[in-house]
């Protein structure tokens, strides 16, 4: 897919994605941070939209791993758990190291919140036991 970017609109239903279009056709959908380093009047060759391909699939894979830790309210996962999770939709390494830098990803905090939920819960039950 090669040819000149003729325009980059936004998406009706997705407000961080945007359509892009070589040659006045649609090429592809794009994150708003791939869209960013575009301009119309740009000319992609076959590499250039491999690169571009590349850079949009590591984009969805990090968006992707973003909700999965959104879905514990603590936020406290373990790398591997994520590294699967992003794996399972066309993510890598990169992935796991953006999300580690920003903080979201931590398996020394994991292990010490999980071994303090575990006394704590263990704690519970004894008490429950033993008023009855």
């Amino acid at each position: 897919m090669s040819g000149r970017i003729t325009a980059i609109e936004p998406q009706a239903r997705h407000a961080n994605r945007f359509n892009l279009y070589l040659d006045d056709k649609f090429a592809m959908g794009v994150s708003a941070i791939v869209a960013a380093k575009l301009r119309v009047g740009q000319v992609l060759d076959d590499a250039a939209s491999a690169a571009l391909a590349r850079a949009e699939a590591y984009e969805t894979a990090h968006e992707q791993a973003l909700r999965y830790l959104e879905r514990d309210a603590q936020q406290r996962r373990v790398e591997a758990a994520v590294a699967q999770e992003a794996g399972r939709r066309r993510g890598d390494r990169r992935v796991i190291a953006r999300l580690t830098e920003a903080g979201l990803l931590d398996d020394t905090a994991f292990a010490k919140y999980w071994v303090e939920n575990r006394e704590t819960f263990g704690r519970a039950l004894d008490a429950r036991s033993v008023s009855r």
